[in-house]
C-alpha cells in the first residue's frame, strides 16, 4: 500500500466517477480521492485543502477547453494536472500538455494500471520541475547578487548577457551593455593584448585564467580586474561564444600600493635608525641620512639643516650635489618667511622656487610631535614634483630624523650630565674623604683628652663623621657597580670572612671556617661589611654574631645571624630596597642593604632575611644570601 495520495477529480458524468474511483481504488489511492461535478467546485475544493494531483475533464458544465485548463492553472500554477478526455478531444490534450499538463487519457482507454502510471510519473515530473525552477531561482539570485562582473557572449564577442553588478560597474543600465563587444569595455591601451587573449579562447577552445587587464565603464572611469573566461560549445563541440567573471581588484591594488608604501618606509626607518644608533654625532648622522635619501629617490641634490641651540637658526651639515659645494659654516634664519613654514611650523614644501632658480622639489622638516629639530631639502634639476607615494615616504623619514636627531642631543646632553656627575663625585670622595680624615683625628684627639659628658660629646661626632665616611663609601661603590661590567673570577671565601672579622676585632663574631671558593670579585667584602655592620647598629656593641658557610645543590648558602632586636615581618619584604630600612629608630638609609642586593644578584645569587628563631622576630634575625661555586656552570 503506498502512501496516500491526494487526488482531486473533476468529472461532470456520474458514471465515469465512479469507473475512475474504482480504478483508483484498484490502483492503492483509497481513502484519498475528492471529486468535484463542476469547476467552480474543483477551485473551490483547492482553495480548502491540499491535493497532489488533479485528473481533470476538459468539457465541464460551468466550463470548457481551455478556459477550464487556464483557470486551474491560475489557481495553482505547480499542481500537476492529468487532462481526461475522449476519443475526439485528443488534439486538445496535446495542446494542453505544450501548456503545462503532465499527461492525458483517453477515458475509454483507462484502467487501473494506466491510471496508476500517470499518477506517479505526473507526480514525480511536477516534483522535478519544482526542484528546477527553485535551483534556476537560486542561480538567478547568485547571479544578480554576486558582486562579480557576470558576462555571456556570442562567438562574434558581442555581449549576450550581464548580470546587475556588471550593469552596474560598466555604467550600463538599461541593457546598455548588451549587443555591444566586449572589448568596447577594455581600457583602449590593454585592449589588443585582450583581444588576442580572447581570441585564443575562441580559437583553442581553452579557458583564461586569472587574466589581468582595465576595464572602462561607459564614463571612461577605468579599474583594474581580474578576469576568467571561459569558452561555450554546443553539442557537436563547435565554440558558440563565451562565459566569464570580471572581478574588480582596486581594493587589492591600493592595499599593494600601501604595503610597497609601509615596506619602503619600513626600510628607511630601519636605516635611520642604523645610523643613529652607530654614532653620536648630528654630521655623521646627516651626511648618512641625506645619502640614504639619494640611494632611494632620484635626486640631483640635497641639503641637511640642524636648528642650532639658540633656536633662531639652522646650521648646514651636510650638502650632497650642490653646484657651490657644502659650506659648514652656513646658517639660516629660521623665522625667514622662505624657512618659517617648515623650520617653524613643521610643514613640509613642494615644488618651491629657491635662489639662482633651482627648483626645491621638497622640504621636509624633522618633526617629534610639535618640535622641530631641523629639515632636509631636497633638488631635482628637471623640476619633477613628488608623487603622493614619495610624499609620505618622505615624511615618514623626516619623522624618524626627528627622533634620530632628538636623540643624539639627549645622549650628548646625557654624557655633559654624567661627566658633571663625575665631577661633583670625584670632589666628594676625595676632598670630603680628606676633610673627613681630619676630622676623624681630631675627633679621637679631642675623645682622648675631654672627660664626662664632653666625651660622649665628642664620640657623637666622630660617629657622625665615620658616618659620612660610610655613606661616601656607599655612593662610590654604587658609582663602581654602575660604571663597570663585572669581571667575575674564582676566589676563596675565607680569607675575605677573615679580612671582614679583623675590621670588627671589638665584636664576638663566631665562624668556623670554609675551604669554598666561590665566583665573585673583589666588592664581595662590602656585602659582610654591610651585613656585619648593620647587625652592630642595630644590635650594638654587645651582639653576638655568626657566619655560616653551607654547600647547597651546587651554590653557597651564607648565612649571617646575629641576637639583636631582629626585623619585624613587615619589613623584611622591603629592607634590601633602595632607601628603604626598618621601623627602628636607628638611623640610616638602607645604602648598604641595598648595595648588598645589588652585589649579589651581579654574581647570580640571592638575598634574604629570616628569622633567627622562626617566627619570634625579637630574638634575632638571619641575612641569607648565595653564591655560585667555582664549579657550577657560568
Amino acid at each position: 500500500m503506498e502512501r496516500e495520495t491526494r487526488i482531486l477529480l473533476i468529472e461532470d458524468n456520474p458514471g465515469d466517477v465512479r469507473l475512475i474511483e474504482t480504478y483508483l481504488a484498484e490502483g492503492g489511492f483509497r481513502r484519498a480521492v475528492a471529486a468535484a461535478g463542476r469547476l467552480e467546485e474543483g477551485l473551490a475544493r483547492m482553495a480548502a485543502d491540499s491535493f497532489d494531483v488533479v485528473l481533470l475533464d476538459l468539457s465541464l458544465p460551468d466550463s470548457t477547453g481551455f478556459e477550464t485548463f487556464g483557470a486551474l492553472r491560475e489557481a495553482d500554477p505547480h499542481i500537476p494536472v492529468i487532462v481526461l478526455t475522449g476519443l475526439d478531444d485528443e488534439d486538445l490534450a496535446v495542446q494542453m500538455l505544450q501548456r503545462g499538463a503532465q499527461d492525458y487519457l483517453i477515458k475509454g482507454d483507462i484502467d487501473a494500471g494506466l491510471l496508476r502510471r500517470s499518477i506517479r510519473y505526473a507526480i514525480e515530473r511536477a516534483s522535478a520541475d519544482a526542484a528546477l525552477r527553485q535551483s534556476e531561482e537560486k542561480y538567478r539570485t547568485l547571479v544578480e547578487n554576486l558582486s562579480d562582473i557576470l558576462y555571456v557572449t556570442d562567438v562574434h564577442g558581442a555581449i549576450t548577457f550581464l548580470n546587475d553588478a556588471g550593469r552596474q560597474a560598466l555604467q550600463a543600465a538599461g541593457g546598455g551593455a548588451e549587443g555591444r563587444p566586449l572589448l568596447d569595455f577594455v581600457h583602449p591601451d590593454d585592449r589588443a593584448d585582450a583581444a588576442g587573449a580572447f581570441r585564443a579562447v575562441l580559437a583553442a577552445g581553452r579557458p583564461l585564467i586569472n587574466y589581468e587587464c582595465r576595464m572602462a565603464a561607459l564614463d571612461g572611469k577605468a579599474f583594474p580586474v581580474i578576469m576568467n573566461v571561459a569558452p561555450l560549445t554546443d553539442r557537436a563541440g563547435a565554440v558558440t561564444g563565451t562565459e566569464g567573471t570580471a572581478r574588480d581588484i582596486t581594493p587589492l591594488k591600493d592595499a599593494e600600493e600601501e604595503i610597497s608604501v609601509k615596506n619602503k618606509q619600513l626600510s628607511l626607518t630601519n636605516a635611520i635608525l642604523s645610523i643613529s644608533t652607530a654614532g653620536t654625532r648630528v654630521d655623521t648622522l646627516s651626511a648618512q641620512f641625506l645619502d640614504l635619501l639619494f640611494d632611494e629617490f632620484a635626486l640631483d641634490a640635497g641639503q641637511v639643516y640642524v636648528v642650532e641651540p639658540d633656536g633662531r637658526h639652522a646650521r648646514l651639515r651636510y650638502a650632497r650635489g650642490m653646484p657651490e659645494g657644502p659650506s659648514p659654516e652656513e646658517t639660516v634664519d629660521i623665522g625667514a618667511p622662505a624657512y618659517a613654514p617648515v623650520f617653524g611650523e613643521g610643514r613640509p614644501r613642494y615644488e618651491e622656487v629657491a635662489r639662482d632658480g633651482a627648483v626645491v622639489a621638497a622640504a621636509i622638516p624633522f618633526t617629534v610631535n610639535s618640535d622641530v629639530y631641523g629639515a632636509v631639502l631636497l633638488y631635482r634639476q628637471d623640476g619633477g614634483a613628488f608623487g603622493e607615494e614619495e610624499r609620505r615616504i618622505l615624511e615618514a623619514a623626516g619623522r624618524e630624523m626627528g627622533i634620530a636627531v632628538s636623540k643624539v642631543r639627549l645622549q650628548s646632553r646625557l654624557e655633559e650630565a654624567i661627566e658633571e656627575a663625575n665631577l661633583y663625585l670625584d670632589i666628594m670622595a676625595h676632598d670630603i674623604n680628606n676633610a673627613n680624615t681630619a676630622s676623624i683625628g681630631y675627633a679621637e684627639l679631642l675623645i682622648s683628652m675631654l672627660e664626662g659628658g664632653e666625651r660622649d660629646i665628642a664620640r657623637k661626632l666622630l660617629t657622625s663623621v665615620q658616618k659620612s665616611v660610610e655613606i661616601i663609601g656607599n655612593v662610590n661603590t654604587i658609582r663602581r657597580l654602575r660604571e663597570r661590567s663585572p669581571e667575575l673570577r674564582r676566589m676563596a671565601l675565607d680569607p675575605l670572612v677573615r679580612e671582614e672579622m679583623r675590621r670588627y676585632s671589638d665584636v664576638h663574631i663566631a665562624y668556623g671556617g670554609t675551604d669554598v671558593e666561590v665566583i665573585a670579585d673583589d666588592l664581595l667584602s662590602e656585602v659582610f661589611t654591610n651585613l656585619i655592620g648593620n647587625s652592630i647598629k642595630f644590635g650594638g656593641p654587645d651582639v653576638a654574631i655568626a657566619i655560616e658557610v653551607a654547600e647547597r645543590d651546587g651554590e653557597v648558602v651564607v648565612s649571617v645571624t646575629d641576637n639583636g632586636p631582629g626585623i619585624p615581618a613587615e619589613d623584611k619584604p622591603h629592607i634590601f630596597s633602595r632607601f628603604r630600612r626598618g621601623t627602628t629608630t636607628k638611623s640610616g638609609k638602607g645604602l648598604g642593604l641595598y648595595i648588598s642586593r645589588m652585589l649579589i644578584e651581579r654574581y647570580g645569587g640571592e638575598i634574604w632575611a629570616e628569622d633567627r628563631v622562626a617566627g619570634r622576630p625579637e630574638e634575632g634575625a638571619v641575612m641569607r644570601f648565595t653564591l655560585k661555586t667555582a664549579v657550577s656552570p657560568q
